[in-house]
């Protein structure tokens, strides 16, 4: 608490049009720690939508095989009727 009776006065001066002082180092370190938070969410929200891009990917690639698969295995019983019964 006592650190935010130290900003608020700074917060004052600068809304006032009055010069920004340098920031202290706990200030600094409070900007760099929501910084990083905020890069962590962007590269965790980038790396999702890049995860559901390959599981459709994936997904459409399986499909199409057991597709394949499923016709080739309809086009050898096809060709096994003709060829014993035909």
């Amino acid at each position: 608490e006592a650190r935010w009776k130290l900003l608020l006065p700074v917060v004052q001066r600068v809304m006032a049009g009055g010069a920004a002082e340098p920031l202290e180092a706990w200030m600094e370190d409070l900007y760099r720690r929501v910084s990083e938070r905020q890069t962590m969410g962007s590269v965790v929200d980038e790396l999702r939508g890049t995860l559901d891009d390959v599981e459709k990917a994936l997904d459409q690639f399986f499909q199409t095989r057991v597709i394949q698969g499923v016709a080739a295995h309809e086009r050898s019983n096809e060709w096994r009727d003709d060829t014993f019964h035909g």
